[in-house]
């Protein structure tokens, strides 16, 4: 289906440069439209809280190596430092790690700390977007 958002869209407009944008189980379909589209390889991609409990995600990952900011809470149940790690390995990307935040990345009972949590995701996709 992504595929197919892809396709039609490319039909009709021009892209000369692509972020693509996942936030957990969008970070599944967003390795698939990776491994299925060619030319979204080169695209700069945001993975919000990913599944890399998902061995489709990280190997899709390890095998197109793309330009990647990993976004996760160390109170997320899906949070896994280890395959984060292994994924900044693989792409030489960036990484952004809220100490305390859960799968929404907040922090929940604390409003100036989950404020402060999504300050420092812009600041971390500013970073990310005006790189090289």
């Amino acid at each position: 289906c992504a595929a197919a958002v892809w396709a039609t869209a490319t039909r009709s407009h021009r892209c000369d440069h692509v972020v693509l944008v996942g936030k957990s189980l969008g970070t599944q379909a967003m390795a698939r439209l990776i491994d299925q589209t060619p030319e979204l390889r080169l695209a700069r991609c945001v993975w919000l809280t990913p599944i890399f409990a998902d061995n489709a995600v990280m190997e899709s990952i390890e095998k197109h190596k793309p330009r990647s900011l990993f976004v996760g809470g160390t109170s997320d149940a899906t949070f896994d430092s280890e395959r984060m790690e292994r994924a900044l390995s693989a792409t030489g990307g960036s990484k952004l790690v809220l100490d305390g935040a859960n799968h929404s990345l907040e922090r929940p009972g604390d409003v100036r700390a989950s404020v402060a949590a999504i300050s420092a995701l812009l600041d971390a996709l500013e970073r990310f977007m005006t790189k090289e």
